[in-house]
């Protein structure tokens, strides 16, 4: 059987519009004891993935179709280059040039 990550499961659990009281009280837990299951680490046991996935309305092919269907988030700036984009914004602006020729 396929390990879902904590993220995965708590992003099913967001794409049914459902809190962690919801699916607490469908798994007969308390919300405690489901936060942390959503919040480990290391992968869930089948047994007790096949429970939150129970809960959800997913089975583990739904869940892995749905999951591969969300698009990658958008890549982030390297810290450099941020860097270097927060620099030109904090520069001093440039001294006014001279007034043209001829001019009072």
């Amino acid at each position: 059987m396929n390990s879902l990550t904590a993220n995965q499961i708590r992003l099913l659990r967001l794409s049914r519009g459902m809190g962690q009281k919801d699916v607490a009280d469908k798994m007969k837990i308390t919300v405690q004891r489901y936060s942390q299951l959503e919040n480990h680490k290391k992968g869930l046991l089948p047994a007790t993935q096949e429970k939150i996935l129970k809960a959800l309305g997913y089975t583990l092919e739904m869940a892995i179709n749905y999951l591969n269907s969300i698009p990658p988030p958008p890549a982030r700036q390297p810290a450099a280059r941020a860097r270097a984009c927060c620099r030109a914004a904090r520069a001093p602006a440039a001294a006014p040039s001279a007034p043209p020729p001829g001019a009072p």
